[in-house]
């Protein structure tokens, strides 16, 4: 059975589209390879655009994730900067807090899928004109074995010849790696958000923010599925993952790990729990920050 998203993509097949990718963490090159899949899957014909863009006249694509949120802006101005040239506007499965005044310009030309209820209630009100569906993070459609089959048709110098994360990151990870696997709880991964969405979580030690460390340098095809493989497989060492990242919640989830599973700074992890997650019977909700 094609979900909501995929209905509507097929109703797109012989169109030409561009897709805008959302610049961001490994979270969203999570999203984006993922998304890459599902075109795939769709035989849907894509080009890849950008945030910084002018599109006048095309049907766009905008990434799935969490961009429409205060004090996020990269993907609201993007929009202010295309709105209503466009063909077809089309935003994957968002969560949506904020910008009620442009988005409340979209017009029957524009569909909206939000991944938890909150989100869809904002755009229903928001944006009265454009069509607004209730959907999942694109992140569930993700298929690891066509993943690892992905990476297995890359060339052998692949890894070494692209620089699929940061530079930073690459020694990050390689630090901090063999701390978390050595010290205290080798089953036990703390993967801790310290960015700008942090709550008042007491950072564990030993802890390291995957979605920060790994990081990709762009959210094309070869990067995003670069940087979901090695997130996926430093993930597959624990059992036990502690996390406020919804998606290292997701994968860990979806790679059969036990989570425990906290909220963000406005929300999102709760609501997309909810939706989404409470499903999972390995993944445990927790309303109060560990003592």
């Amino acid at each position: 059975m094609l979900s909501e998203v995929e209905t509507f993509l097929k109703s797109l097949n012989g169109t030409r589209v561009i897709y805008i990718p959302n610049r961001g963490n490994a979270g969203d090159s999570f999203i984006a390879h993922a998304t890459y899949q599902l075109f795939d899957r769709m035989n849907l014909d894509y080009e890849i655009g950008s945030q910084q863009g002018n599109y006048p006249g095309a049907t766009l694509i905008c990434a799935g994730g969490g961009n429409l949120i205060r004090p996020y802006t990269n993907m609201i101005s993007f929009l202010k900067r295309n709105l209503n040239t466009w063909r077809q506007l089309v935003i994957l499965p968002h969560s949506v807090r904020d910008y009620a005044d442009t988005l409340g310009q979209l017009g029957a030309n524009s569909f909206v899928f939000c991944r938890e209820q909150p989100s869809f209630e904002f755009m229903k009100k928001a944006a009265p004109k454009a069509n607004i569906f209730l959907s999942h993070d694109l992140a569930f459609g993700c298929n690891f074995f066509e993943t690892k089959r992905q990476i297995a048709l890359r060339p052998a110098g692949d890894i070494f010849n692209k620089v699929i994360l940061s530079r930073n990151a690459k020694r990050l990870v390689r630090a901090i790696y063999y701390s978390v696997a050595n010290i205290r709880d080798p089953q036990v991964l703390n993967a801790v958000r310290t960015d700008i969405e942090k709550t008042d979580f007491q950072i564990p030690f030993p802890n390291i923010d995957l979605s920060q460390a790994f990081a990709a340098d762009d959210m094309g095809p070869v990067s995003s599925l670069h940087a979901t493989y090695w997130l996926m497989r430093f993930i597959n060492r624990f059992q036990v993952i502690v996390t406020n990242r919804l998606h290292i919640g997701i994968m860990s989830a979806m790679l059969g790990r036990e989570v425990s599973f906290y909220d963000n700074s406005y929300g999102k992890n709760r609501d997309v729990f909810t939706h989404s997650l409470a499903r999972f019977k390995n993944v445990e909700w927790h309303t109060n920050l560990p003592s």
